[in-house]
């Protein structure tokens, strides 16, 4: 059996310490006696030989993730344990990726994908990258969202899917100078008008980036308003000019 981090803080836990003790005890026999990846194959009776201890399944499970779901069972019938990856390999990581050309990521994530585990339920898990390259491209990633964030105010998250696809395709052919300038662009071009409720990463980063990228700059038409604005700020120039005269 490999070594493996063991989480001592879990006996400040409350729900831990909220546990019956043989429900404990089956804890961490699971923590134990899983894969690399916090997978488990259910081998009751050995626990009840090495215990004798009597556990009922369903009402452990009810159990422990009353509060939070820590224990995902599976379609094979094995059971996953959320947060393992992230305590064993990440500690004190809020989000991590798998790099595929690491040996032990690969395996991991063998493991996954053997078991049915989805991306989505590995706790911590931003995203599976094939190189250490691909680090790289999530740091721009991080900034091309902030930026845009910050350009029209909005809340957009680095970490879903179908906006990291997105950049991901361009950044293989722009760079992030290329990306702020299309945000730059369109943001003049759009807010204020109809079409601002388009300024949203499927619109700037898709199929259209590269024509975004190369259009003229485009200046917005002033509103009723402005040009009143400006009217009168020349009539008021034009009688300053006569007084003086």
């Amino acid at each position: 059996m490999p070594k493996r981090f063991v989480d001592t803080e879990i006996w400040n836990e409350d729900w831990f310490l909220s546990l019956p003790g043989e429900y404990m005890l089956l804890v961490k026999f699971i923590f134990e006696h899983c894969d690399h990846a916090g997978i488990w194959r259910p081998n009751y009776i050995k626990f009840k030989k090495l215990t004798g201890f009597n556990v009922e399944l369903n009402g452990f499970l009810q159990k422990i993730n009353e509060d939070e779901e820590r224990f995902e069972i599976l379609k094979n019938n094995n059971w996953f344990i959320k947060g393992f990856i992230q305590f064993q390999y990440f500690d004190k990581i809020k989000k991590f990726d798998l790099i595929l050309s690491n040996s032990l990521h690969k395996a991991i994530y063998a493991s996954l994908n053997k078991n049915g585990v989805s991306e989505g339920a590995v706790r911590g898990l931003r995203g599976v990258l094939e190189t250490s390259k691909d680090k790289d491209k999530d740091k721009d990633i991080i900034f091309i969202v902030n930026y845009l964030n910050e350009k029209i105010k909005s809340n957009y998250k680095e970490d879903t899917k179908k906006t990291r696809d997105l950049i991901k395709a361009r950044l293989n052919k722009f760079t992030v100078k290329d990306f702020k300038t299309v945000i730059d662009k369109k943001a003049d071009e759009w807010q204020g008008t109809e079409w601002e409720k388009y300024l949203r990463p499927e619109t700037l980063f898709g199929n259209k980036f590269e024509g975004y990228l190369n259009q003229k700059i485009i200046k917005k038409a002033k509103s009723i308003i402005d040009q009143m604005h400006d009217d009168l700020k020349r009539r008021r120039e034009r009688d300053d000019r006569e007084r003086v005269q």
